[in-house]
């Protein structure tokens, strides 16, 4: 991730001049390797009744523990307090959101008419993400053991990494496990010369989902025409950082 830094040059003219606008890697002392160890376990019990010679019901629970992934040279950090804190805190990488995934399943088939010409079947289903191996490896490049330097201007072909500012990319310090909620209903018609008719609906809803921005943002002017504009020179809330992703 960045390992061997990445140049940007504006024009076909920089680049063949060799004048960056723009250096993002490690710098020389960064370790960009991590070996990380954590437990997941999960128990599951599901069950079947007939309430009825038409009706059939199912359901199920699933339980998931996982223990927090911590690197065993103890190089994870975070920014529990986002736009405050000045430095990483070492140790780990969040709070371990995974103590309540508890997932209900159920069903329910239903011979409509008792003749086993129509029927009628629903379910619905929640499920965990418990721990995201992309997650983990975005935060691979974090002071203060791999620091991400981006440097404007920089001398061609070796950086100068000297009065720099990093960037980071934290987790949320009080993330929620992400979840989907799984959920659908048809119904099943029997037609001649043995061909079935199917409608139904099939849906879900995903919450607490994985995302990534900057939230090291200026606040932007706005224009006389309402249109926001970010000064090149405004100061981002947490100075002692350049991108917070």
């Amino acid at each position: 991730t960045f390992a061997y830094g990445v140049y940007t040059f504006p024009s076909l003219r920089t680049f063949i001049e060799g004048r960056p606008s723009r250096f993002l890697g490690l710098t020389p002392e960064a370790q960009f390797d991590r070996y990380w160890r954590f437990t997941l376990l999960g128990t599951y019990l599901q069950d079947e009744w007939r309430i009825s010679p038409r009706v059939t019901l199912n359901g199920g629970i699933r339980y998931e523990f996982a223990t927090m992934p911590k690197d065993i040279y103890g190089r994870d950090s975070a920014l529990p307090n986002v736009l405050t804190d000045r430095v990483p805190t070492t140790g780990q990488l969040y709070e371990n959101p995974t103590y309540k995934n508890v997932a209900p399943r159920g069903g329910f088939a239903w011979d409509i008419f008792g003749d086993g010409s129509t029927s009628m079947r629903g379910g619905y289903g929640l499920y965990y993400n418990t721990s995201n191996q992309q997650t983990l490896i975005v935060t691979v490049t974090n002071p203060p053991a791999t620091p991400r330097p981006i440097i404007a201007n920089p001398s061609f072909p070796q950086p100068s990494f000297t009065g720099i500012v990093n960037s980071i990319r934290p987790v949320q310090w009080d993330i929620k496990t992400p979840r989907i909620h799984v959920y659908n209903l048809n119904v099943q018609r029997e037609l001649p010369w043995d061909f079935v008719v199917t409608l139904g609906y099939a849906g879900s809803r995903g919450k607490h989902l994985l995302r990534s921005s900057d939230v090291n943002v200026p606040t932007p002017e706005v224009l006389a025409d309402g249109t926001p504009f970010f000064p090149p020179t405004a100061a981002r809330p947490n100075p002692a950082f350049t991108t917070i992703e």
